[in-house]
């Protein structure tokens, strides 16, 4: 009885596939593309090196010391800049240039007790307020790293603090994701009121909707 069905069953599939319709339409779900620009490996910010500049006038480069070697900086942030007016300053109780640039030298940074170093190692500079993630930087789980999972494949690059965050204002944005993934056999998304929610049928107590 069993092997009849599965005869018959299989003379049923040929027959499809011998006399059926040549192209069968499939319906395809609306895609939301998303900008290729979006998706660029590059990090956020792109970190001065050890020898900093600054575009000036006409787009020239010019390193910080440059300008600030024919002038004396004061002791504390003026209230009023004349210049880097691009730069926003919401860095907590950090408020004062002078925190972390070096006074005598703005082509490098200043550590607490005078130390000067590089702007390539800024991560230093950070740690000494930033102890967890500098902790947790050092060991992987916080930050970025570029190159191979298989390290026989290839190099491994930490990116450093400044790559993503900006040392004057280091909190992110808030950032809006991208669409939920709209595929055929999830079929068209429907919109979830909260009556049909899952808390809802649960019993929790919901705020009503509004009527429009």
């Amino acid at each position: 009885m069993q092997s009849s069905l599965i005869t018959l069953v299989f003379l049923a599939l040929i027959g499809w596939f011998t006399f059926g319709p040549s192209e069968v339409e499939v319906p395809r779900a609306a895609r939301l593309v998303v900008p290729a620009s979006d998706l660029a490996p590059t990090t956020l910010r792109q970190p001065l090196g050890d020898e900093p500049t600054i575009e000036v006038v006409a787009g020239m480069q010019k390193h910080c010391q440059t300008c600030h070697s024919i002038f004396d900086s004061p002791k504390a942030q003026r209230p009023g800049r004349v210049q880097h007016l691009g730069v926003w300053l919401d860095h907590g109780e950090n408020d004062n240039c002078l925190n972390c640039h070096d006074r005598d030298n703005r082509d490098v940074l200043a550590l607490r007790g005078g130390k000067t170093i590089g702007f390539a190692a800024s991560p230093e500079l950070c740690a000494q307020c930033h102890g967890t993630t500098w902790r947790d930087w050092q060991a992987g789980s916080h930050g970025r790293t570029d190159g191979y999972w298989d390290k026989s494949q290839g190099g491994q690059t930490r990116q450093v603090c400044v790559a993503c965050h900006d040392p004057h204002h280091p909190a992110f944005p808030a950032l809006e994701p991208y669409p939920a993934p709209n595929t055929l056999r999830m079929g068209s998304p429907k919109p979830v009121h909260a009556s049909d929610s899952p808390l809802a049928r649960l019993g929790l107590n919901l705020p009503k909707e509004e009527s429009h």
